[in-house]
């Protein structure tokens, strides 16, 4: 997961753990609103680039 959680949380998007004291895996509840597009270099093609690329839609600025 962390190929997924690293770039978006360089958007700005937050990603809890824990909600009212349970774990939860980490993109379950996915929040963020001033996301900020950003230029990113896979260590590994197409490990999650769907969800940078759907966050990207809503970021401000390039998404790459």
């Amino acid at each position: 997961m962390s190929r997924v959680n690293k770039p978006l949380r360089l958007m700005g998007a937050r990603l809890p753990q824990r909600i009212a004291g349970r774990r939860y895996p980490s993109l379950w509840f996915i929040s963020g609103g001033n996301l900020k597009g950003i230029t990113y270099h896979m260590p590994v093609a197409r490990a999650g680039k769907s969800a940078i690329l759907l966050a990207g839609l809503s970021a401000l600025g390039k998404t790459r």
